[in-house]
């Protein structure tokens, strides 16, 4: 409740959620995603950092373009947007390094699954993810596939 209540205080001195939903659409607050950090350098050992990844969809479509990163942690609140498109402007590299073009891509590919339970996406970008995907060109791009624990996605 601690976010409603920032979030409310933000809009109340400076609107902001009309021009939101406009532009990046409505929040799916019950497809938000939480994950706890350890404590941040040069702070007590008890505290540590939740962030809440909210997707956004517009309201005629269903594809996650844009989330709200909030970073919360004792007493502090600080919000972030991330859009599905800011990945071209980020150097190539590993799945597994932050801060590559194709992290944030598996970031919203795994917004995308958990918010509208898609598993299969056409990458048709050809510069993301190298070699690493099966080529499937006829079809206008390559695959990707989400795999979960139970099999297949």
């Amino acid at each position: 409740m601690a976010l409603n209540s920032f979030l409310k205080r933000k809009n109340a001195k400076n609107p902001f959620v009309e021009l939101t939903i406009e532009r990046v659409g409505y929040p799916y607050c019950d497809k938000a995603q939480f994950r706890k950090a350890p404590a941040l350098t040069g702070r007590g050992t008890t505290d540590s950092v939740l962030y809440t990844y909210i997707p956004f969809v517009l309201e005629t479509e269903t594809v996650v373009d844009a989330t709200l990163i909030v970073r919360t942690y004792d007493g502090d609140t600080a919000t972030k947007w991330v859009c599905d498109w800011q990945y071209y402007n980020l150097a190539h590299g590993s799945v597994l390094t932050s801060g590559t073009a194709e992290e944030m891509s598996a970031f919203f590919i795994q917004l995308q699954y958990t918010t509208f339970g898609d598993t299969l996406f056409t990458i048709t970008d050809s510069t993301l993810f190298g070699s690493t995907l099966s080529p499937n060109w006829a079809s206008g791009g390559r695959k990707a596939k989400i795999v979960t624990s139970e099999g297949e996605g």
